[in-house]
């Protein structure tokens, strides 16, 4: 057998070398995404799960590593047929200068069932900056493709580790579900987790502004049992007759999303 001379040998595995330390990289370190770098990706969504508008996309959530936690989790998305990372589509999950790194989730959730089917992307992350709370961000994102981004059809929605938040569907007033949020009403005589009055926002989809829009807000009329009293808040259900009766009192939202709220 011919053995090459040493100083051939070590150009060749020079020369190879970058060949080889690449093909054994995991995908998330080969720039397979923009979004790479101090990011694990945390979930994968595509094919079955997907359906509507948005059939023929995959969407991927980034979480940051643990060295690089004051970065945003990240949704990303692509055309499933792309074969360039360059066409990817993301948002981050931030409000301002608030960041939302922590136990991120995505789901595909249906906004219309009726032909012709809407569905979103459903993102939860957290932001934690200490103490006893913390708040969680929620947005419903599209593809939004001339514009090059994912885009949350929801305005700002953060909620506080008292709040909550659901859907339903309410077709008398709106052909989408219907999105609300309880969250706790602060008062500086009360602790963090004790009783609390709450307000209640429900947003309806607007056609015109193919956004969703506060279409109804109140303060609840009795206190409602904080951390201190339960591990699970639960407002929205016992105030739902409520907040349908006054949403039944406003025009459907194709003729209201342009006015202001009712208070």
């Amino acid at each position: 057998m011919n053995t090459p001379p040493a100083g051939k040998l070590a150009i060749t595995l020079l020369l190879m070398g970058p060949c080889l330390f690449w093909s054994q990289s995991p995908p998330a370190e080969r720039g397979q995404t923009p979004v790479a770098a101090g990011y694990v990706r945390k979930q994968a969504i595509s094919g079955k799960e997907l359906a509507g508008n948005l059939r023929g996309w995959r969407f991927s959530l980034w979480q940051p590593s643990a060295q690089h936690s004051a970065l945003p989790a990240k949704l990303c998305a692509v055309r499933a047929q792309s074969k360039s990372q360059d066409q990817e589509l993301c948002y981050d999950a931030r409000v301002g200068s608030e960041i939302f790194s922590q136990d991120a989730l995505a789901e595909p959730l249906v906004i219309h069932s009726r032909t012709p089917l809407r569905q979103t992307i459903l993102l939860r992350a957290k932001s934690f900056g200490g103490g006893s709370g913390w708040g969680i961000l929620v947005a419903l994102l599209v593809p939004d493709k001339p514009n090059e981004r994912l885009r949350n059809l929801l305005p700002d929605v953060v909620i506080s580790n008292q709040g909550e938040s659901t859907f339903w569907d309410q077709r008398k007033f709106s052909d989408y579900r219907l999105f609300a949020v309880a969250d706790i009403v602060t008062n500086e005589s009360e602790t963090h987790f004790a009783s609390h009055y709450y307000m209640i926002r429900t947003f309806a989809y607007c056609q015109k502004r193919d956004s969703y829009v506060l279409a109804d807000e109140y303060t609840t009329s009795k206190k409602y049992g904080g951390l201190d009293e339960t591990d699970k808040i639960q407002v929205l259900g016992l105030e739902q007759a409520t907040i349908e009766k006054r949403i039944l009192r406003l025009k459907r939202i194709e003729t209201s999303c342009s006015a202001s709220p009712r208070r």
